[in-house]
């Protein structure tokens, strides 16, 4: 009986050994396995011409996050769909200088001019803006209010948003899900014998960052 019950225990054991082994693996496996909802992964742009190179501010967040009626009461949404052309130097000199919009997203301080007041049952703002470089030179920008989902400008629509911040949106025909902080740039589109000029050339790629919710009470307006 003793040689029996020693027997029943390694079995026991090496049983529950295998099974430990086969748990580690059969997670990892769908741990790896995991694939990005999009064909491209969420890129965060370097670029130094607006804040989004730098630490993004980013209010605190509780592990549960409050409905979205309550985070909006202190809170809004920024968004930010950001334009590039660069030109060649065989197109003609342009100067573009019209910003009204600075965020500052070490401080979380968006600074505000000639642009429609936040309203408190607005969700936030979706800024737009385009630079141009090589050739051309300067930017302008704007704020559009958010009233509600769907909600959109040009070629771009927001469709949803969650009280953690994340939103989905669509650009084009492409769908697009970021979570706050993040960015998604477009493949460089290059535009030959722009302007009817057979030299010259403009690359285009557009920006979109997610700013997450930010602190109403740190709008500044002139």
């Amino acid at each position: 009986m003793k040689i029996l019950a020693v027997v029943s225990g390694l079995v026991v054991l090496v049983t529950l050994a295998f099974l430990s082994h086969y748990n580690r693996v059969h997670i990892a496996r769908i741990s790896f396995s995991v694939k990005p909802a999009a064909d491209r992964p969420t890129i965060f742009d370097p670029s130094t011409e607006t804040a989004v190179a730098r630490k993004i501010y980013l209010p605190s967040v509780q592990k549960i996050s409050p409905p979205l009626s309550d985070t909006l009461k202190e809170k809004y949404l920024l968004i930010e769909h950001w334009t590039t052309e660069e030109w060649g130097n065989d197109c003609p000199g342009l100067v573009i200088d019209f910003p009204t919009y600075y965020f500052d997203s070490q401080t979380g301080e968006l600074f505000i001019t000639i642009n429609p007041t936040l309203l408190s049952t607005n969700m936030g703002y979706l800024g737009y803006g385009t630079s141009l470089t090589g050739a051309g030179a300067g930017a302008n920008s704007s704020l559009s209010r958010i009233e509600a989902v769907p909600y959109s400008i040009s070629d771009t629509t927001l469709h949803a948003v969650a009280a953690g911040g994340q939103i989905t949106l669509t650009h084009k025909s492409e769908v697009i899900g970021l979570l706050p902080g993040t960015g998604w740039i477009s493949p460089p589109l290059v535009e030959n014998g722009a302007m009817g000029i057979p030299e010259c050339s403009i690359t285009t790629t557009h920006r979109l960052t997610n700013y997450g919710f930010q602190e109403r009470s740190r709008i500044v307006t002139n």
